[in-house]
């Protein structure tokens, strides 16, 4: 569980379309930081600007680096507030198995789920403790595998399920992205040293339709990829596996029920919730 360079990227997205609400944030998995030093040095510069990135960067870089350096990232998205649960991780505040139902009896702006949903048995759980947490207009943030990475956890969670979710509980989609090549995409970042990433030009858009044409686009999309990686690959060794994500915000509104509805797929759906699904699109 990270924040690469291409999460902080996407952050830096939300954050530029005002997606992210300030206030307390919990985090479902303490994160490290992965990406790049200037590639974190330039985010927080443009979150904060001079000389308080400076300073950030100090806490998380210096002499006497802070214990939880990840925070200095959430508090320049106006994160001020930091609580994280786990499940032996030390550094989380709460020590508690995800499997079973969480309800800390408050409410935060933003809940994370960075990496965190696919390793969890009980992913529906998740899904709940995430949901029961948003105060309204908070945003559940997520950056979850999606197609490609085979065994890393318990599942691959695909884009029909935000879609779906979001109707059955009258969320607002903030963003929806399907992120092909996660990894090389984040390394491309680091090597840039760069958090800036024009999302509209991500070949696969999930919002046009999940099905049908769009299965076969993310295959040969995959492939590609995968051609592209072993194409570069230096001789005699593997080429850099492919892996594509979605990044996903989704933002409780106050119509969105107390606890959450599980979908039904909308291919499956009446046609009203069907039309619904077809229909959502990003407030941003």
């Amino acid at each position: 569980m990270a924040l690469s360079a291409i999460t902080l990227a996407w952050l830096d997205h939300l954050a530029e379309h005002g997606v992210i609400p300030p206030g307390p944030v919990l985090e479902l998995g303490p994160q490290d930081i992965i990406a790049a030093r200037h590639v974190v040095d330039e985010f927080l510069s443009r979150r904060l600007g001079m000389p308080a990135a400076g300073e950030a960067m100090d806490r998380i870089y210096g002499t006497s680096p802070v214990d939880r350096p990840q925070t200095e990232i959430y508090k320049s998205l106006g994160l001020d507030e930091y609580v994280a649960v786990d499940f032996g991780d030390e550094r989380a505040e709460v020590q508690h198995d995800l499997n079973e139902p969480l309800d800390l009896g408050r409410k935060f702006s933003a809940v994370t789920n960075f990496g965190t949903a696919e390793h969890i048995f009980e992913v529906t759980a998740v899904l709940r403790s995430q949901y029961r947490h948003l105060a309204v207009g908070g945003v559940a943030l997520m950056v979850l595998p999606t197609f490609g990475e085979i065994n890393h956890g318990f599942y691959n969670l695909h884009p029909t399920l935000w879609t779906d979710l979001a109707v059955a509980n009258n969320m607002e989609i903030g963003d929806l992205q399907y992120v092909d090549d996660v990894v090389g995409r984040s390394v491309k970042l680091d090597e840039e040293g760069t958090c800036q990433l024009d999302f509209d030009t991500m070949p696969i858009k999930p919002l046009n339709g999940q099905y049908g044409n769009f299965r076969l686009t993310v295959a040969i999309n995959f492939l590609r990829n995968t051609g592209l990686h072993m194409q570069s690959a230096p001789p005699g060794k593997l080429p850099q596996y492919v892996l594509d994500c979605c990044m996903v915000a989704l933002r409780r509104t106050a119509d969105s029920p107390e606890e959450l509805r599980v979908p039904q797929q909308a291919i499956y759906a009446p046609p009203q919730a069907r039309a619904a699904a077809a229909n959502i699109r990003p407030v941003r």
